[in-house]
């Protein structure tokens, strides 16, 4: 009977067999897993570089779209047959979708009676003329982005339709101030007799301001003037002007299309009409990957100094948006109305019946050159 236990010959086999069984799962999960991952992987390539091949012919050869997308994949691996092109995508003309869907065959697994798996891609893409930004800044009325200056109303009868922020404190201290919107500071927020129909947060995360490089807007000026500059009466600006110094804006009617750049302090007095031209233009937003698309404007970076922004102004009225990233925006005087944001450093008032209309879409004129066409993906 001893004999009989002791006896185990064959046992190595059925051993071997079930070892054999449980290497061949092991190595059916890591290299056939390891081969669909990859080939999911290259086959999302593929799918995007079609998409943004595709979205290149939609406004010079829109008839291309297709042979396009299919040339690409073609050349990444992936048949004709294999891919769904949809254009226009959403209804939107600028948009382009591509899709694909590719059957493989398992290596090891098919031992275990998996046979193969179906892997699948999708791409986006979109034609669009932009200028680039990545700030959340963009969306206020009003910012301030000074970490150690409050941002401050004084004066009385103040009405704001756009969201508020602050990078310190926001006071109101005036009387009968209205804040149609959000008001938010990494600081506290005090109001005396004032309105905010939105939401008032504070603690609020820190915003960096926002960036649009004064160099690169300075290289392609249309128009350099290396002294003061004093504008009055009926005046036309077109593309861009640069003022390496101080500009003073007084009594004046200012239109046509562009933007006003000043190495030193833009100054507005007197009653001031300026409305440059409105125009249509798409942002994007390269940190979130997102694309803001702009379809009625009043808004143009119309006003750009290196220092400070100061209006005592009375009854101005104003299109566009005010920006002194290092500096301060004053506001004095009483009547007047910005149609678009106001983003410095600091902003503060003392003046009455002052009204910003938000309106902070942030644009260029058409003279300015770098805007350019671009294809993105953006799903």
């Amino acid at each position: 009977m001893k004999q009989i236990f002791k006896d185990q010959r064959g046992t190595a086999i059925v051993l071997f067999v079930l070892m054999f069984t449980v290497i061949c799962g092991i190595s059916g999960l890591v290299v056939d897993l390891g081969y669909v991952f990859y080939n999911k992987h290259k086959l999302q390539n593929a799918v995007d570089a079609a998409a943004l091949a595709a979205a290149q012919q939609i406004i010079n050869n829109p008839g291309q779209i297709t042979y396009s997308a299919e040339d690409i994949a073609e050349k990444n691996g992936v048949s004709p047959s294999e891919l769904t092109i949809n254009h226009p995508y959403q209804v939107d003309e600028n948009k382009v979708e591509v899709s694909a869907t590719q059957m493989l065959d398992y290596f090891f697994m098919q031992i275990l009676g998996f046979n193969s798996t179906t892997i699948s891609a999708r791409a986006v893409a979109m034609r669009y003329n932009c200028i680039d930004f990545t700030d959340e800044a963009l969306k206020y009325a009003i910012f301030s982005g000074s970490t150690s200056l409050p941002l401050t109303f004084a004066g009385e009868g103040s009405i704001i339709n756009g969201d508020v922020h602050g990078n310190n404190n926001v006071s109101l201290h005036g009387v009968g101030h209205t804040i149609n919107g959000n008001v938010s500071a990494v600081g506290t927020i005090s109001s005396i007799n004032d309105t905010i129909t939105g939401t008032i947060t504070e603690g609020s995360p820190k915003l960096p301001i926002p960036v649009f490089d004064f160099n690169t807007y300075a290289y392609h000026a249309d128009k350099v003037f290396n002294e003061d500059v004093t504008l009055n009466g009926e005046v036309t600006i077109d593309g861009i002007w640069l003022v390496n110094g101080n500009i003073h804006i007084s009594g004046c009617r200012v239109s046509g299309k562009g933007i006003i750049l000043a190495t030193g302090e833009i100054q507005i007095s007197g009653s001031l009409e300026y409305n440059t031209y409105k125009a249509e233009y798409y942002a994007s937003n390269p940190e979130y990957n997102e694309i803001l698309e702009y379809n009625s404007s009043d808004s143009l970076l119309s006003l750009y100094s290196q220092t400070d922004i100061q209006i005592s102004a009375v009854n101005a009225d104003i299109y566009g948006v005010l920006y002194a990233p290092n500096g301060q925006i004053r506001i004095n005087g009483s009547g007047n109305t910005v149609h678009g944001a106001l983003i410095a450093d600091q902003v503060t008032w003392a003046g009455s019946d002052i009204v910003i209309n938000g309106d902070y879409d942030i644009r260029t004129p058409g003279a300015f050159t770098t805007e350019k066409e671009v294809f993105a993906l953006i799903e």
